[in-house]
């Protein structure tokens, strides 16, 4: 995957828009948080949940951006395999997020039990974090410039904050069940 093709840059603006996209819903929310009439924590509960939803949305968009500058054809294999498995891993992690999120008013318990497979995913992550981590220090990276090697090491660190932010907005998202139980 070359960093400058066509298909690249239109992937990463339809990510950008869908982004974009978030903020304006993040935003509309908070405001129309600001002017409803429910309790106080619960507003807040909603405006946390939000926020953390946007967060993965950010980090999506920066590993999106990221990927957008990066020559993939130039990283040592064994690297490549261990960030294929991170954006496989965070695409699950999100998938189990929405699971859980769609059980939060009708089945509290069962989003309370799936809170727990976001977590499970989030620590596969963060063990193929650590993976890249320890190649980062010993692959050799030939006919790497500084920067793009910092941006690589950006771009994983990136993967891993989608998977962090789903594990948090999953407490969060446990937290409301548990009130609503």
């Amino acid at each position: 995957m070359k960093g400058n093709s066509e298909e690249i840059e239109k992937y990463f603006w339809d990510l950008h828009q869908e982004e974009h996209e978030a903020d304006l819903i993040r935003k509309e929310l908070i405001d129309k948080m600001s002017v409803s009439e429910m309790f106080p924590e619960e507003k807040m509960d909603i405006i946390d949940l939000t926020r953390a939803i946007d967060y993965i949305a950010d980090s999506g968009h920066e590993a999106g951006s990221l990927l957008s500058v990066l020559d993939l054809q130039k990283v040592p294999v064994e690297l490549k395999d261990i960030i294929l498995d991170m954006g496989k891993t965070d695409y699950a992690c999100v998938e189990a997020l929405t699971e859980c999120f769609s059980y939060m008013r009708l089945n509290p318990k069962k989003c309370i039990e799936l809170t727990q497979k976001v977590e499970n995913i989030e620590e596969e992550v963060d063990m193929l974090h650590a993976k890249s981590r320890i190649n980062f220090g010993k692959l050799k990276f030939v006919d790497w410039e500084p920067g793009p090697l910092y941006l690589l090491i950006e771009f994983v660190d990136s993967l891993e904050l989608v998977s962090d932010w789903c594990k948090n907005t999953s407490d969060i998202i446990k937290a409301i069940a548990v009130k609503i139980q």
